[in-house]
């Protein structure tokens, strides 16, 4: 017989499989007996046993399970098996290491019945118990039952029930059942053999929605909430950060902190039950970059003055403060009519045009961060109009902007302008919210 699984397409086609090694039999009868051995090692992967007696075929193996159970032998007979492995390419190994040789005792008409109907009529997540019948073709007595669990003794009983326990939860069992006389004779044969598989164990509901309330400098906040897929209570959560396990917790909510400002995390969550099976499914993963450090306020400046540019212009020159965070630039709010007017880029000055001759202005000047920090300090300059004599016109090309509301003029762009309900009114410690 021949492999065909893709999945061994790529083997050698000429390497043999290991022969079996160490072939026993046990629990012979008139009728039956029951052969194992130990897997070879090396050479190709086994797909299945052949096991032959002498020159006749007598079956073959389900997978590559190491027994098989004969029957139909023929009392006072006798008998010499031999085990061949065939490999998933279809490739036979040598027989086994050694025979098994053994003659099957006489017929006797002293024996027990065999059992018959087994069946099971409880299933576990660790137990499987199973119910027979006592058969009609035995002469004497039941002393007791064997029961085998793929093709091992795992115990004996004087009923007709027994309880198979220690199993795997969700795997499948081989069963069968010998009669014994309390002389030693077995029955003329074994029990039907069924397969059973044992109950999953219950899960617990799986976690979803995993989300972020909280993003900060160096931490974040992660959230979830319970699915309804599960059965199972769920003792707690195991969290996982970048695919490796990082704690387990019982709430809904974890708090993390020291991470590295701007990297990329990714977080999973797994549940727990009480019986330690982990829910169907995992978590969606979230990716979340971690913030970075909030950037220091610059420093208010020290003071401001004005310079006459024209009848209806001044222009607010600033001396900065020493400290504080990066200064991208200064700002200046005029508190009667609440408008701001800003500086080209970082340069210390301030053009104010448009000014109405007669009228008194009244100026907060406050340094703006990198992230449009205002600083907390300020500077304050007033005059009326008229100045008295105008300075003169400043150098053609000076860096500052075109007057507010107008076109640019000489590549400066026009000044920003913010609708009035973007402006608060001044009054106590902090009397501008800026609105950048």
């Amino acid at each position: 017989m021949l492999i065909t699984d893709n999945s061994y397409e790529n083997l050698p086609l000429t390497i043999p499989p290991a022969p079996p090694t160490n072939l026993a039999y046990s629990d012979l009868t008139s009728t039956s007996v029951f052969l194992t051995w130990l897997p070879g090692t090396g050479g190709t992967p086994v797909a299945y046993y052949r096991i032959w007696n002498g020159t006749t075929d007598a079956g073959q193996t389900i997978g590559n399970t190491p027994w098989f159970f004969v029957d139909n032998l023929t009392p006072d007979t006798g008998y010499s098996f031999t085990v061949y492995a065939i490999g998933v390419n279809g490739i036979i190994s040598i027989y086994s290491s050694n025979l098994a040789n053994f003659r099957t005792p006489p017929f006797s008409s002293l024996f027990p019945p065999s059992p018959v109907n087994l069946r099971e009529i409880d299933i576990g997540n660790t137990s499987i118990t199973l119910q027979w019948d006592t058969g009609t073709d035995g002469t004497s007595a039941v002393f007791r039952y064997r029961i085998y669990q793929d093709g091992i003794s795992v115990g004996t009983t004087t009923e007709n029930i027994f309880t198979v326990t220690d199993l795997a939860p969700n795997t499948t069992y081989n069963f069968y059942i010998i009669s014994e006389a309390g002389d030693g004779q077995l029955g003329q044969s074994p029990s039907n053999q069924i397969n059973v598989t044992t109950t999953a164990l219950a899960r617990p509901a799986s976690p979803v929605n995993l989300r972020t309330t909280a993003v900060a400098a160096g931490s974040v906040t992660l959230q979830w909430d319970s699915g309804t897929d599960g059965t199972e209570p769920v003792s707690y959560f195991s969290v996982y950060q970048n695919g490796a396990f990082l704690t387990n917790i019982t709430g809904y909510t974890l708090a993390l902190s020291t991470l590295t400002p701007g990297l990329l995390y990714d977080f999973f969550i797994i549940s727990v039950g009480a019986n330690g099976q982990t829910g169907a499914s995992r978590s969606n993963t979230l990716e979340v970059i971690i913030g970075t450090a909030p950037a220091l306020p610059p420093a208010a400046p020290l003071s401001a003055s004005y310079q006459a540019i024209s009848p209806t212009s001044v222009q607010l020159n600033i001396i900065p403060g020493g400290g504080g965070g990066v200064v991208n630039g200064f700002a200046a709010l005029e508190l009667y009519s609440q408008t701001w007017f800003f500086s080209p880029g970082a340069n210390a000055l301030i053009r104010v045009d448009s000014l109405i001759p007669g009228q008194s202005y009244y100026f907060l000047v406050f340094a703006v961060g990198r992230d449009g920090q205002r600083s907390a300090g300020y500077a304050q300059v007033s005059f009326a109009l008229p100045l008295g004599t105008a300075s003169p016109f400043l150098p053609e090309g000076y860096p500052y902007p075109a007057p507010r509301d107008k076109p640019a003029q000489e590549g400066y762009p026009p000044q920003p302008y913010y609708p009035p309900d973007q402006a608060h009114q001044y009054g106590g410690d902090n009397p501008v919210q800026s609105p950048w």
